[in-house]
Parts: C-alpha cells; structure tokens; sequence
C-alpha cells in the first residue's frame, strides 16, 4: 500500500477534459469539411474580407475575442486557397493581426499598421485564382 494520500473526487469540481476527444474529433471534421480547395468563392470571400475590415475597424489594443474571431477567418481562408500566394498573404495577415490585436506589440504607427493590414486583406480578392498560365492549363 502506498503511503501518499489518495485525493477525493469532489462532485462540485468540473473534470476537465472530459468530452475534450469528442469536442476534437468535431472540429477536426469541421475543419476537413472547408479544407477542399474552391469551397470559398468571390461572393465568399468578398464576405469574409469585409468581416475582417470591420474587425480591423474595432482598433487595436488587447481584443482576445476580436482576435479569435479575426484568425478564425484567416485560418478558414487559408485552408481554401488553392495556391501559395494567398497562403502568403494569410500568414502575413494573421502576423499583423496578433500585433494590432496585443496590447504591446502594434504600438508605433497605429495608421501605418492600419493601412497594412487593410492593404493586406484588399489583395486577396485579387490574388485569390490561380492565373492559369501557372496552372499549367
């Protein structure tokens, strides 16, 4: 017999963790389900870019639910595009998202940051087909 004491359960304690596998297996469907390539079409996207300009519009400063909101659209974007560009651009994006939304790091030229995110979500729609001539069609 051990001679550590053994803990209790106390019944008022929530169990952490405890539908935690199936609350993952949820979202990694959800996820595989916008993971096919062409799922975001312009009306789509034209939707999730005007989503984030209003979210950038909300300012800067430390916006945990903001932010979350934010990079949840950037991750569903990245997961459609079809081509490295756009990717490019996501990852560039989400970078000044976590600065403009921390409460240190955007300090400096708010504007500046401003207009580099809004640059940033303004070339997607652009950018978003792959030219064909680097499809190879």
């Amino acid at each position: 017999m051990s001679d550590r004491p053994r803990r209790a359960c106390d019944p008022n304690t929530p169990r952490r963790g405890l539908f935690l596998p199936r609350r993952r297996a949820a979202r990694r469907a959800e996820l595989a389900s916008t993971r096919e390539p062409g799922l975001v079409d312009a009306k789509k996207l034209n939707e999730h870019c005007d989503a984030l300009r209003d979210l950038i519009g909300v300012g800067p400063g430390d916006n945990p639910e903001i932010l979350r909101k934010a990079l949840g659209i950037v991750r569903s974007l990245r997961a459609a595009a079809e081509w490295d560009y756009p990717r490019q651009i996501l990852e560039d994006l989400k970078a000044r998202l976590l600065a403009w939304f921390s409460d240190r790091q955007w300090r400096g030229d708010e504007a500046e940051l401003r207009r580099s995110l809004l640059q940033h979500v303004d070339q997607l729609p652009p950018s978003w087909e792959q030219p064909d001539w680097l499809a190879g069609g």
